[in-house]
């Protein structure tokens, strides 16, 4: 499995993209747009790394009210890479901020 922004295809065309590598790779293409298209998948994910943090299974975390908000806002937290750093930052320096035990 690999992912991309790059036209892969374009670079082959342009020499910059080895064409036997690009074959192997091109076997199944999914779109998937920018986190920043899909705003209402910044909670579930932040809910899922809610999870990862809570410290595993049978244990869980969900978000505070006010925190969907604020994280369909956050540019940072629409990042798929920045978001699970972002939201340990927030539970590191205010935790009463973050995520609470699921009731």
């Amino acid at each position: 499995m690999a992912a991309t922004n790059v036209d892969l295809e374009g670079e082959v065309r342009r020499g910059a993209f080895r064409e036997d590598l690009f074959f192997r790779l091109d076997v199944i293409r999914i779109h998937l747009p920018p986190l920043r298209e899909r705003p209402e998948d910044v909670t579930l994910l932040a809910e899922r790394f809610q999870s990862e943090l809570a410290g595993g299974p049978g244990r869980s975390a969900r978000l505070r009210r006010g925190c969907h908000g604020a994280l369909a806002r956050a540019s940072l937290a629409r990042q798929r890479a920045g978001a699970p750093q972002c939201d340990r930052r927030a539970q590191l320096l205010a935790p009463g901020l973050g995520s609470a035990p699921a009731t």
